[in-house]
């Protein structure tokens, strides 16, 4: 199954993807400025109906898809927040892949 959404495509869709323990900052700055920037934000976790928690705990959010769901040409850009979220999301052969993907295509990837 793949992730869409029947918003405007003219938008620019960044991906965002987090497990537990990631940098609250570096998760909540982008998100937010992005999100005001009308950019369509996809928050991607390795699974559906968790609620990843921040490093610091001040911020926790469920994810909107997961890595399965989606492809890297479904997204303009890919951050990845710093915290203990990079590694545990390297050790999963989904969310590796779905940068690997966005890699070879020339997004952007923010970590």
């Amino acid at each position: 199954m793949t992730y869409s959404t029947q918003n405007d495509s003219t938008k620019t869709r960044v991906a965002i993807l987090i497990e537990g323990g990631f940098e609250d900052s570096e998760f909540q700055v982008p998100y937010t400025a992005l999100t005001r920037s009308e950019a369509e934000v996809v928050v991607l976790g390795t699974r559906m109906n968790e609620e990843y928690k921040g490093k610091r705990g001040k911020v926790s959010i469920k994810p909107d898809a997961t890595t399965t769901e989606v492809l890297s040409d479904d997204f303009d850009a890919v951050i990845i927040p710093g915290g203990h979220a990079p590694d545990r999301i390297r050790v999963d052969d989904q969310p590796v892949r779905l940068v690997m993907n966005a890699m070879a295509q020339g997004l952007s990837l923010l970590h």
